[in-house]
């Protein structure tokens, strides 16, 4: 999971996901070597680089979504220079205004 945070990661498999052409400065690149390297992606046929397994895609697609909308777990809610955790119910005096 550590390594779906570094950008050389991100900038192979974000494109894969979104099913999108992989740019040609990939083609041969060592980002793409490393993911491929790392056992994420294979390249078999015509159809360029795929996520490795069906488990993976399910893995790497949530992880990758949680870094940009974290788990509601996760979130805090600042409201006037006060961090909150989401789970308690902040004093009425303290919400902020919409």
């Amino acid at each position: 999971m550590r390594r779906l945070r570094e950008p050389e990661v991100q900038r192979v498999l974000l494109p894969v996901l979104a099913g999108a052409e992989q740019p040609a400065d990939l083609e041969y690149s060592d980002d793409l070597s490393f993911v491929r390297d790392l056992g994420m992606i294979t390249e078999e046929g015509t159809e360029g680089p795929r996520i490795a397994n069906p488990i993976y895609a399910e893995v790497i697609s949530r992880a990758l979504a949680e870094q940009v909308v974290p788990s509601p777990a996760a979130l805090t809610s600042t409201c006037a220079g006060a961090t909150q955790r989401a789970r308690e119910p902040a004093p009425s005096s303290a919400r902020c205004s919409r």
